[in-house]
């Protein structure tokens, strides 16, 4: 049995390695979110797809040398003297297309498509890695609270079974009511246990969103939970639904595949390339001084149009159109999710706020039955049921401020998350 009450008294958690500030905790994850570091790895694609598309414009050079060797012996000495022997060449060449009916205009316009919704991506990804920071630090903060409540919880309970053990030495109760303050005691331990428990599991959370990879604290003072938005409910909709970056990003697909379409389009436009160059070559005889050689220079204007090729141009503009016509749909159903998605948050923020305000009513409340019924109990005017129940409403009113607290704070995260920006 000692050995039992030995192993309820220890601790269920460990002591924090560190505690930081949730400013500190942002900055540490933008660094170790996974989602993050690809988002940025798709900018980092679409800039290299926008200098390809520039590059469209520009001529392509190359330089080129070569050096070739053949021996063939003749027993004729005259014909020996002609043949040819080791040759030279060097240059330099050219290539442009000079027309190509829009394509690469199109290509370029999808590609500066493309590296906006990256962009946009990147904002919602930063945002949505910021969100789990902060559920995770509110979930640190949160648990504390708990343990605080559990801990309150279990020195009054403490403090009912010495009044109920006095009152029994006393003769004005009966030993049941020390069996249920000690019930009532077993049960804030338990409570207080799982508080803890609960502590430790979002200490380790924080860690691993932050990249720090052991048990974090969250800075108490580093926090306001509970802020009001900067501005009306309608206009937090307008800027969700009209500038959110999951919208932004639809906007830029639909304006990619409208260009792709165009580009698929050119296909069935001849395309006319000019190219040019300068070249020098060496040709020494075999044998004897008579050497082959000087330079060159070298231009051509092509036309190149396919008549018929087995139907992929018609395959590529289907499959364009199609993306066009996905996009599209895309983007008004990601409208209307955002709208739903700001409609839901603000309701939550806004029930959260008036549930913090009823569970601070209702704690003040629940204190002074539990003050009245104490007093009662000790002056043998209620027993220690009375005592219990108005414990238990006690508790449940400071769970739910606790909770009602964190939970506005998640929402309104939630809310700047879709923003993609800070409120």
């Amino acid at each position: 049995m000692v050995a039992l009450l030995s192993v309820c008294a220890a601790p269920a958690y460990s002591q924090v390695d560190t505690t930081i500030s949730l400013a500190d905790a942002l900055s540490h994850a933008a660094n170790a979110s996974p989602d993050v570091a690809r988002g940025k790895a798709n900018v980092w694609e679409a800039r290299s797809q926008q200098r390809l598309a520039v590059g469209a414009f520009l001529p392509q050079i190359a330089y080129q040398a070569n050096f070739s060797n053949a021996d063939l012996a003749s027993p004729e000495p005259p014909l020996a003297l002609a043949l040819p022997g080791p040759t030279y060449g060097t240059g330099v060449l050219a290539s442009i297309d000079l027309f190509t009916a829009g394509r690469r205009g199109a290509q370029r316009r999808a590609a500066d498509a493309e590296r906006t919704a990256a962009d946009a991506s990147l904002v919602d990804r930063t945002y949505g890695a910021r969100l789990n920071v902060e559920v995770a630090f509110l979930d640190v903060l949160r648990a504390s609270d708990l343990i605080k409540v559990s801990e309150a919880r279990l020195a009054r309970d403490q403090e009912a079974l010495s009044v109920a053990q006095h009152r029994l030495e006393a003769g004005t109760s009966f030993r049941s009511d020390v069996l249920r303050a000690g019930v009532e005691l077993s049960s804030a331990k338990e409570a207080l246990l799982a508080a803890q428990a609960q502590y430790t599991s979002a200490a380790f959370e924080l860690g691993r969103v932050t990249g720090l990879g052991r048990s974090v604290g969250a800075n108490e003072a580093d926090s306001t939970i509970v802020r009001p938005l900067p501005m009306p409910d309608g206009d937090v909709v307008d800027l969700i639904v009209s500038g959110g970056p999951t919208v932004r990003s639809a906007d830029a697909s639909v304006d990619a595949a409208i260009a792709s379409v165009r580009a698929a389009k050119a296909q069935y436009f001849p395309t006319i390339n000019a190219s040019g160059g300068y070249s020098v070559y060496a040709q020494p005889a075999t044998r004897g001084p008579l050497i082959d050689g000087g330079n060159a220079w070298q231009f051509r204007v092509g036309v190149v149009y396919p008549i018929f090729d087995g139907f992929q141009r018609e395959d590529g503009v289907s499959r364009a159109d199609a993306e066009a016509d996905a996009a599209s749909a895309t983007k008004a159903d990601t409208r209307r999710e955002a709208r739903a998605a700001a409609e839901r948050g603000l309701a939550n923020l806004n029930v959260a706020g008036e549930r913090i305000r009823l569970a601070e009513e209702a704690v003040v409340q629940a204190r002074e039955d539990l003050r009245v019924q104490d007093a009662r109990y000790q002056a043998g005017a209620s027993t220690i049921l009375d005592r219990l129940t108005s414990e238990a409403t006690l508790v449940g009113a400071e769970q739910d401020a606790v909770t009602a607290r964190y939970d506005y704070g998640i929402a309104r995260a939630q809310l700047e998350a879709l923003a993609g920006r800070s409120l």
